[in-house]
């Protein structure tokens, strides 16, 4: 019998995998992140070395999807598609409401393109990458031009730097890990990708998340926040394949965010030199990396701290970040909650099965933050 809902919600918000921790992993993470952030500010343009750590960063999360992206032609458009939608987003954010429509449409697109390619993992961090050029403040048409560049710049540093670290995490089984636990008993795929058809199912799962995600805007923009792709980012890792891990994965990026936005409150207020925020974002990257298997509410514990002090390297002691994270973040959360609960409620009364529902074949995308449906263990079927 398999479990209820609320009793799969509870297996995973409360279990621990300490199996998943994975000290090396993260070290070469925070290797690759900070690199680009040191070099902007070595070159006095810490802004620009935050976008290239964007574009560093949001490769990483490819990589570290169930199973990894390990190939250089999909890393390599996974990179050009990161930096295009960062671009695409800088863009659209200087539109005002008209934004609202754009995002749904482009966040649609990005999933459905990304699922009929077969990698989904690479479609949710794109989509990511657009609403964070949404929400960014400065938005213009040389902004994204230059964006564009250094998330670019970002996306291929990190492309180096794995292959560089490539033996050492080969050596730690970390890929060839990975893909046992994904794909046990099939065989190996092609060296290119090779198109699946996208049924209802993934194109009515992609409408769902594209409108839910266009209405947390919506709402940013009626209330004002100063950070709305705080609530569309939370949204899009949120609002999952079925009822059970929205909630786990909303309850646990809720509770990791205050936590971390407590550690990151004292934080930014009494430290404002450079190098010392840069030696914490190394540390928050590397255990936020090293930690993403073992509990999703860990790894947002250590990555809310990290986006925060990210942020504040480009705006010293502005402390209410923390604040505004948690709001979003709750705000983001809610309306995942909300939109998956009267879902499955509409399927409960037609009786018609939920929409965005798993199948043995092939279900829609699972979080690649936390890992394809199991909101804390690299190693859960």
């Amino acid at each position: 019998m398999g479990m209820t809902w609320a009793s799969a919600f509870l297996h995973d918000a409360t279990r621990v995998d300490r199996g998943g921790l994975n000290l090396i992993t993260g070290l070469v993470a925070g290797i690759v992140i900070i690199v680009p952030l040191l070099a902007g500010e070595g070159a006095g343009s810490i802004a620009g070395g935050v976008f290239a750590t964007l574009g560093a960063l949001n490769l990483l999360m490819a990589i570290a999807a169930r199973p990894p992206v390990a190939r250089f032609p999909p890393l390599a458009a996974a990179a050009l598609s990161n930096a295009a939608a960062l671009a695409l987003g800088t863009i659209i954010g200087t539109t005002g409401w008209v934004e609202v429509p754009l995002v749904a449409l482009g966040i649609g697109i990005i999933l459905v393109s990304a699922s009929w390619a077969g990698f989904d993992s690479i479609g949710l961090v794109t989509a990511v990458m657009l609403a964070v050029g949404v929400g960014i403040p400065g938005g213009s048409g040389p902004a994204a031009l230059e964006r564009l560049v250094l998330a670019l710049l970002g996306g291929f540093w990190a492309i180096l730097g794995l292959a560089i670290a490539r033996p050492i995490l080969l050596r730690r089984g970390y890929f060839k890990a990975s893909e046992e636990v994904q794909r046990p008993a099939t065989p190996s795929r092609p060296s290119a990708p090779v198109p699946v058809p996208v049924s209802r199912v993934h194109v009515r799962y992609a409408i769902l998340v594209a409108g839910t995600t266009a209405v947390a805007l919506a709402i940013s923009l009626a209330l004002g926040l100063p950070r709305d792709y705080w609530v569309m980012l939370t949204v899009l890792v949120s609002l999952r394949a079925s009822i059970a891990t929205t909630f786990s994965a909303s309850f646990l990026r809720i509770v990791g965010t205050i936590g971390g936005a407590g550690v990151a409150l004292g934080l930014t207020v009494f430290i404002v030199n450079p190098w010392i925020l840069g030696t914490l974002l190394f540390l928050f990257a590397m255990t936020l990396f090293a930690t993403r298997w073992v509990n999703y509410g860990i790894y947002t514990l250590f990555l809310t701290p990290f986006v925060i002090l990210l942020l504040n390297s480009v705006y010293p002691g502005d402390w209410q970040f923390a604040f505004v994270r948690v709001f979003d973040t709750v705000l983001g959360g809610g309306l995942a909650i909300t939109v998956a609960t009267l879902w499955w409620l509409r399927d409960r009364v037609e009786h018609t099965g939920p929409p965005i529902a798993g199948s043995p074949r092939r279900s829609p995308p699972e979080d690649p933050f936390t890992g394809g449906g199991r909101l804390r263990s690299a190693r859960a079927p």
